[in-house]
């Protein structure tokens, strides 16, 4: 055994191929747990519920990824990976949860022509597996009139204001 052996933990040299292997296992555990959790979100509604929850609060993560963290936390409230966490002078706790989620990775040219993007499993960890989760926020509750008044203003249709209604509301697919 070297001196060099001694200083970095015995390991062995960097096999390309191995980490190529286990990231490639990471995507397909990945793309299985989406494919799971959707069989569920079929079956019953609650976890379709709680998919629509996490996509609420992470209204900027595709569906794919919505899926993964309401598969694995979906209590989750703020989601980083270590090196993000590190940069805000917060560290993650030892024994934190892992949630892999898919991050877009390089565009590639398929064999028949087409582009594509390929996906690479990333782990991230939510703030209540920080040492920031004495920091975390209490959500803000909002009153009908906000909500409403956003649905109203996000809307890509107009609303229309009508007295006599049978229904709390009406969409008219004419107009």
């Amino acid at each position: 055994m070297s001196i060099y052996d001694v200083f970095s933990g015995g390991s062995r040299p960097f096999d390309k191929a191995e980490w190529a292997a286990q990231k490639q296992a990471e995507r397909k555990e990945a793309y299985e747990l989406i494919d799971a959790t959707c069989s569920e979100m079929a079956a019953g509604g609650d976890s379709f519920r709680q998919y629509l929850d996490v996509q609420g609060r992470f209204d900027r993560y595709s569906v794919n990824n919505a899926i993964l963290v309401s598969a694995q936390k979906p209590d989750a409230t703020q989601l980083k990976d270590k090196a993000a966490w590190k940069a805000n002078r917060v560290y993650v706790d030892k024994d934190a949860q892992k949630i892999t989620i898919l991050e877009p990775s390089k565009e590639y040219t398929r064999d028949d022509g087409t582009k594509a993007v390929s996906y690479n499993a990333k782990a991230v960890y939510d703030i209540s597996e920080t040492s920031a989760k004495s920091r975390q926020e209490a959500p803000e509750p909002k009153s009908m009139r906000e909500l409403v008044s956003a649905m109203i203003d996000a809307s890509p249709v107009p609303f229309q204001p009508v007295d006599h209604l049978e229904l709390p509301a009406f969409y008219d697919s004419e107009q």
